[in-house]
């Protein structure tokens, strides 16, 4: 039965079972009644036919396939040639006027431009023409499954196209190896259908239901699936690059040797999906779920993860590089020897994974949390970890040269055998990191906190910097430490024995208590550095640059070489110098009271005006040692050798201890020039310079200050139950520091911004100040001011070192409420911090509390 429209010469075959019925023109949409004109469609000469002589087809096309051979579609015979209707089969008819001609050719204009429309494609082989050749089972195109309104916008690409077979059912249909490249089948269902070698290119399966379908080796290179429902199928080795799966459902689905490059599959479920040996590098996987999928050995390289959860995803042999991770989850999962190079892992989630042996280089790690990561002999050249979490985390044997840890808090990090030669770490926290046989050439430590780091063995090559580091408690224990730059740093208590500090920077730093025994300071500029309290016993300062210390209070120097070494005016109250080679040092004017010298060397050594009150120097060696003006008063000199030695003008000689016993010493006669016992000092105040003072006693000077810095740890609105502003600093007495966060938790609510204010609202800011010397108190004077900028409260503050303590005010009604307060810590006219406070109206806040949750 032949469809004629007798308006615009559209035909096609239709079932017989439609004679009769009166339908719209797919084409003008011209009422026609089904084959009423079928005697005229067929003596059209302006219409071309099909035929097929095994089977019997036939089929009316355009004109403009005369001449052309094509397999007939039914039985698949050999390719027949179509001939124009009333052509004999043994020659070609043709126009005999230009006129008809003409309207042949115009005619094929029309009916090839509608045929276009119709079907939605352009230049499909002549089978493409027969929608009605297949049988009417399920999955068949024949005219009844042909859409009666065409042109209807799609959502998916937002164009008009024609619906072709939108919301058809092709349930269980067999299009195995067919061609159906850019067919429209929205919301279409295709569940179990066979479209194994498809060529879908392009096709619209947008909403359809694609449910335990064989898609394998299936072409679906830019195809639209957006919503498709594709669980449970069969995608192995399908070409899907550039295709669109937003939000597509694929769980369970078998994606094994998929090709997937610059997919989109933004918001996909990919729940206990297989994606094995499968390429989607350059996908989009923003928001999609990962739960359970097998991604072994999968090429993500370039991918868009972003904000997605891989927690519980199989992720061995996955390749990453270059990926897109920003904020991912992947906590506790399994990394090892993971390709993840030039991949963005900005504020990525990492903590507790395994990360042996991963490629990182040229990552983005900055703001990560990698609390715990294990990242042994990982490949980190060239990452960017700044202000990234690392506390914890195992980087044993790791190469991360030129990497950039600049503010990265890496306490109690294990980074021992590691390779970091160029690496960053300004400002980085190194709490008690484990840095043994690390390689750390040219690295930059510029205040970086090292407190309590184990950096014995550690080689730093030359030009490493460690200006106003903080390496309180450090252990450098044989480090190499040549050429490091340590101006201004603070090494109180460091472990120092045997490292080598040849040509090392010490000029203004601070070594009390440092041990620094048997240590190479070589060439060392040591120009107003701090060394109180040090061990230097067994080093060799005859070299040291600048070496005019003036505080050797309490250090330690036995048995170390201090040749020719200028101490005029030092203290070195209560010093350790036992042993020490001080031939030919100057010692003028220096205050020796209590020390001990027992043992030494001060052959040629000049003490005049020395102050050696109770000092031990028995069995010294003070040959031709210039001791004129000096106070003995309680000196031991049993055994002590004075041959040669001035002893003009001495003080208190008669109260010296077992002088007697000294080789080469002779008692002063009547009127030796040894002279009395308590001799005033004032001819030394006027001869050296320094203030008289009574020699059974002595008053030490005030010490300079140095503050590192004031730290606000947490501020905001106080909580209850801290209603108390006595009890606040009271609250982080001897809190270890896994409470510390929980009890800031407590307290502070919400930051410092967007406080709702109100009468009696309390602020408050949790403080320490980091300060040299730290067994002092600092006096500080906090002031508060209001919204006005008026000076409200002025508190004075005594604290001590790194204590952690709370400043708080409570707004009453006479003060204002609302605005910007602000909290000022200074000392001695100088301010050292501040914190600001933002407290608004209620209708201001930037979040607020609905029934169901929190509305921004």
């Amino acid at each position: 039965m032949i469809f004629y429209c007798d308006k615009c010469r559209y035909s096609v075959e239709v079932e017989d079972r439609h004679a009769g019925k009166s339908v719209p023109c797919p084409k003008c949409r011209h009422t026609v009644v089904v084959g009423k004109n079928s005697s005229a469609a067929a003596s059209d000469a302006n219409r071309a036919k099909f035929s097929c002589g095994r089977c019997g087809f036939q089929q009316m096309v355009p004109v403009a396939f005369v001449g052309k051979k094509a397999p007939c579609p039914r039985c698949h015979s050999e390719k027949t040639l179509v001939r124009a209707v009333g052509q004999r089969e043994g020659g070609r008819s043709f126009f005999s006027r230009f006129g008809l001609g003409l309207a042949a050719v115009l005619v094929v204009a029309l009916v090839g431009g509608g045929g276009f429309l119709f079907w939605g494609q352009a230049g499909v082989g002549l089978p493409s023409w027969f929608p009605a050749a297949s049988s009417p089972a399920p999955g068949s195109f024949s005219s009844e499954t042909t859409p009666a309104n065409n042109g209807a916008p799609s959502p998916a690409t937002g164009v008009v196209e024609p619906s072709g077979f939108v919301g058809k059912d092709f349930h269980g249909a067999d299009f195995a190896g067919k061609n159906l490249r850019g067919l429209n089948f929205r919301s279409a269902n295709f569940e179990g259908a066979n479209l194994r070698d498809t060529d879908l290119r392009g096709v619209n399966f947008s909403q359809a239901n694609l449910v335990n379908a064989d898609l394998r080796q299936a072409d679906l290179r830019g195809a639209i699936l957006v919503g498709c429902r594709l669980q449970k199928a069969d995608l192995s080795q399908a070409r899907l690059a550039e295709a669109n799966l937003t939000d597509a459902d694929l769980a369970r689905s078998n994606l094994r040797g998929a090709d997937l490059q610059e997919a989109v599959l933004a918001g996909a479920i990919l729940l206990e999906s297989d994606w094995t040996e499968s390429d989607a590098s350059g996908a989009d996987f923003s928001g999609a779920t990962f739960t359970k999928t097998n991604l072994t050995s999968a090429n993500l390289s370039e991918a868009k993860l972003g904000n997605v959860d891989l927690t519980v995803a199989i992720l061995a042999g996955v390749k990453l590089s270059g990926a897109v991770l920003n904020g991912v989850d992947l906590r506790r999962t399994h990394l090892r020897g993971i390709a993840l190079s030039k991949a963005n892992l900005i504020r990525a989630n990492l903590d507790g994974a395994d990360m042996q042996g991963a490629n990182l280089e040229e990552a983005n790690l900055s703001e990560a949390s990698v609390n715990g990561t294990n990242l042994g002999k990982a490949k980190m050249n060239e990452a960017v970890l700044v202000q990234a979490n690392l506390n914890g985390a195992i980087m044993t044997g790791v190469t991360a040269e030129k990497a950039n840890f600049r503010g990265a808090n890496l306490t109690r990090a294990d980074l021992a055998s590691g390779e970091f030669g160029g690496a960053n770490f300004q400002q980085a926290n190194l709490t008690e990191a484990n840095c043994e046989k690390a390689l750390m050439g040219r690295v930059d430590l510029t205040e970086a906190n090292l407190t309590g780091a184990r950096l014995s063995g550690v080689d730093f090559g030359v030009r490493t910097l460690m200006v106003k580091a903080n390496l309180t408690n450090t252990d450098l224990r044989k480090a190499r430490l040549n050429t490091v730059d340590f101006t201004g740093a603070n090494l109180n208590n460091a472990n120092l024995e045997g490292a080598d500090l040849t040509k090392a920077k010490l000029n203004h730093a601070y070594l009390n208590r440092a041990n620094l025994a048997k240590a190479e300071l070589a060439n060392a500029n040591l120009s107003n550095a701090d060394l109180k309290g040090a061990n230097l016993s067994g080093i060799n300062l005859t070299a040291a640059k600048h070496f005019d210390l003036k505080n050797l209070r309490e250090t330690v120097l036995s048995d170390a070489k201090l040749v020719s070494l200028d101490l005029r005016n030092a203290n070195l109250i209560d010093a350790n110098l036992s042993n020490a080679d001080l031939a030919n040092v100057d010692l003028a004017n220096a205050d020796l009271t209590n020390a001990v010298l027992a043992g030494a060397n001060l052959r040629d050594g000049d003490l005049r005006w020395a102050d050696l009150t109770d000092a031990d120097l028995s069995r010294a060696i003070l040959i031709n040692a210039n001791l004129n003006d000096a106070d003995l008063n309680r000196t031991n000199l049993e055994g002590a050798d004075l041959t040669k030695a001035t002893l003009l003008n001495v003080k208190n000689i008669k109260r010296a201890k077992k002088i007697n016993t000294a080789k080469g010493f002779t008692p002063p006669g009547p009127e030796s020039s040894l002279g009395a016992t308590t001799a005033s000092r004032s001819s030394k105040v006027a001869a050296a310079g320094r203030p008289a003072r009574d020699p059974e006693a002595s008053s030490e000077p005030a010490r300079p200050v140095k503050i590192w810095g004031l730290q606000i740890e947490s501020a905001g609105l106080v909580q209850q139950p801290f209603q108390q502003v006595s009890e606040l600093s009271a609250a982080y007495e001897n809190v270890r520091d896994i409470e510390l966060n929980m009890k800031k938790l407590q307290m502070f609510a919400g930051g410092a911004n967007n406080i709702p204010g109100k009468i009696g609202t309390t602020l408050g800011a949790l403080y320490s100040v980091n300060f040299l010397p730290v067994d002092q108190d600092l006096p500080l004077v906090i002031r508060w001011y209001g919204p006005d900028g008026k000076l409200v409260r002025t508190a004075n503050q005594q604290v001590k070192y790194m204590q952690r303590l709370v400043e708080a005010l409570t707004i009453t009604e006479k003060m204002p409420v609302h605005g910007t307060w602000t909290v000022q810590f200074f000392h001695q006219n100088r301010k050292i911090g501040e914190q600001r406070f933002e407290v608004v109206k209620g209708k201001q806040l930037e979040v607020s509390l609905a029934k169901d949750g929190a509305v921004l």
